[in-house]
């Protein structure tokens, strides 16, 4: 029994008749229903896939969501720390330029040199700075007001932290001369000696005439530039036949109002 096989060449005929067949009616409008009928049928297969589509991704787009806003909330924490820090610089940079003009409109030489320290922590006779210069040993520290106030002297210095002995440290020792509040002129010298806790005028001879409210200033000798005012006499003390007399020292720093201080790098 033999079976008659169709060459590919007689399909492919047929195909194409077909095809040209199909395009002809379409052409003349005539498979405008049997479209419209498959749309019909068609349609709601499309739909039902579209929204299964949308039902398996909308949970994922959650979280793709929620990733990108924690994302972008991090960025803008990271940005806001960042402005933080530089407003937090600027208003220092501020602060310290106000304090830097104040000081160039004292009296003070215009010759001396400065370097500026913000004040970290307060005691009764140390301070503790920071600053991004690393002074030498007993580098006069001052303050300003009309005129350069001595603040104290360098101890030591670790890194960007430097501590500060005070004139009343027990082992604070400044050579001073006494001026009359009013009119200027000295009156005597001596030794301003730190006592802990507080300071006092010594070695003032008797014969020199020093009284409550006489300015305190450094004398320029042992390192200390001249002319800083360290205090004001406060209470004489004499004894009668004694060639020394002595006075409580008042502070002429206010420690709690101390945020900036300078170091005198040259004088």
């Amino acid at each position: 029994m033999t079976t008659s096989k169709k060459s590919p060449y007689s399909l492919a005929i047929v195909y194409l008749l077909l095809a040209v067949l199909l395009y002809f009616l379409d052409s003349r409008g005539t498979l405008g229903s049997v479209h419209s009928a498959t749309q019909a049928l068609t349609t709601p297969v499309r739909s039902f896939l579209f929204n299964t589509k949308q039902n398996i991704l909308s949970p994922l787009s959650v979280f793709s969501d929620s990733s990108k806003q924690e994302q972008r909330v991090k960025e803008l924490e990271e940005k806001n720390a960042s402005l933080s820090a530089q407003l937090a610089k600027l208003t220092g940079l501020q602060e310290e330029n106000e304090k830097m003009r104040r000081l160039l409109g004292t009296d003070l030489p215009p010759s001396w040199q400065f370097a500026t320290a913000r004040v970290v922590t307060v005691t009764a006779d140390t301070l503790v700075l920071t600053s991004d210069h690393a002074p030498q040993d007993d580098t006069s520290v001052i303050t300003t007001k009309e005129s350069g106030i001595f603040v104290g002297r360098v101890q030591e210095v670790k890194g960007k932290e430097v501590q500060i002995l005070l004139p009343s440290h027990s082992s604070s020792k400044i050579p001073v001369i006494v001026r009359d509040s009013e009119s200027g002129l000295r009156q005597a010298s001596g030794i301003g000696v730190g006592r802990g806790g507080r300071a006092v005028l010594e070695q003032v001879l008797t014969s020199e005439q020093i009284k409550e409210g006489d300015l305190i200033l450094t004398s320029g000798e042992g390192g200390v530039p001249e002319e800083l005012l360290l205090g004001y006499v406060a209470e004489v003390s004499r004894v009668e036949g004694a060639a020394w007399q002595q006075a409580e020292i008042k502070s002429a720093v206010d420690l709690d109002d101390l945020d900036f201080v300078f170091f005198v790098t040259k004088f």
